[in-house]
């Protein structure tokens, strides 16, 4: 018979002939302490190896500790226990396991522990010290990792193609997340905090960054537009870039005339000579009264079009 009640992994035990099973040897060495009065018997009921050496049992390396004592001396020495290479390498194979993976899977899946962890992060996240010690290792995180990986256009249409998939098997969890959110935004404390962090956001220069932007991409998709009907139809049918904004009804695709007014100065001939020498290479976009490099060029690209079809055009009559 093993043991009296209990059995300790790795503690060393012997066979007592009168007991007929097996025993601790420290709880031999403990017994020999009390009956020679090297300590007495109080709240302490803990055995506590001083070296941490279960197999030295010696009556010498045994003293008393209350349990609260003992965990927390552990805890305070768990480089010389738990924190051991030998250990970090047995739960680091542990844990790759199927079966501890399952348990774990199972054990925070429980309605009680999901509570339980919700609670103890809304706790963490109002520390100012975490918060910002989290914040700044996410930054590091994203910089070191997340960034490369992100600015690589294959994963990013995978990870896009695998939501797709998840929300097309699950459509009941994009209910569910349009519900929680229309709930969230219910809450008058969220709206006040949400209004204030806008406030806080919207600088002058973040206004400016954003209008740049904006302009950037009103102008690119005006220009590739109006390009694409020049190519299909041989000029620039404002009528066909009309019905491509109804039938698209994308937003950031603007009006012909809101194009010309704010970017060329309602200079139909400076559109003209950019949608016929649109590249899709904006890299900034100034308005300047004094002609930039760009629109000197485009002038001058315009010039060589129209050259070439009054010889075209001479050619044809002369024929």
């Amino acid at each position: 018979k093993l043991g009296q009640r209990i059995t300790i992994k790795d503690y060393e035990m012997y066979y007592d002939p009168k007991e007929l099973r097996w025993l601790f040897t420290h709880v031999l060495s403990d017994n020999y302490n009390l009956k020679n009065k090297i300590y007495k018997i109080g709240n302490e009921t803990h055995r506590h190896h001083i070296d941490f050496n279960k197999k030295n049992n010696n009556p010498n390396n045994l003293i008393r500790l209350s349990k609260e004592e003992h965990l927390r001396y552990h805890s305070e020495h768990a480089y010389r226990t738990l924190q051991r290479k030998d250990v970090l390498e047995k739960l680091a194979k542990l844990r790759k396991t199927k079966e501890y993976r399952d348990k774990i899977s199972k054990t925070m899946l429980q309605p009680e522990m999901r509570k339980l962890l919700s609670l103890r992060a809304k706790k963490q996240w109002q520390n100012e010290v975490y918060k910002k010690y989290m914040t700044k290792k996410f930054i590091e995180f994203y910089n070191t990792n997340e960034k490369e990986y992100w600015s690589n256009p294959i994963n990013r249409s995978k990870q896009s193609e695998k939501v797709t998939r998840f929300f097309n098997t699950h459509p009941k969890h994009k209910e569910l997340l349009s519900l929680k959110s229309k709930n969230q935004w219910t809450d008058e404390n969220l709206l006040v905090w949400r209004r204030a962090k806008t406030k806080e956001q919207w600088t002058d220069e973040f206004r400016n960054k954003r209008k740049e932007a904006y302009n950037k991409t009103y102008l690119t998709k005006g220009l590739k537009t109006l390009n694409q009907i020049y190519k299909d139809h041989g000029m620039i049918d404002i009528a066909k870039y009309q019905e491509r904004r109804e039938a698209t009804n994308d937003k950031l695709l603007m009006k012909y005339q809101t194009l010309l007014s704010r970017f060329f100065d309602n200079n139909e001939k400076n559109l003209k000579s950019a949608v016929i020498n649109f590249n899709h290479r904006i890299k900034k976009i100034t308005q300047s009264k004094i002609p930039t490099t760009l629109h000197c060029l485009v002038e001058f690209l315009y010039i060589i079009v129209q050259r070439w079809e009054e010889t075209e055009n001479s050619k044809q009559s002369c024929l």
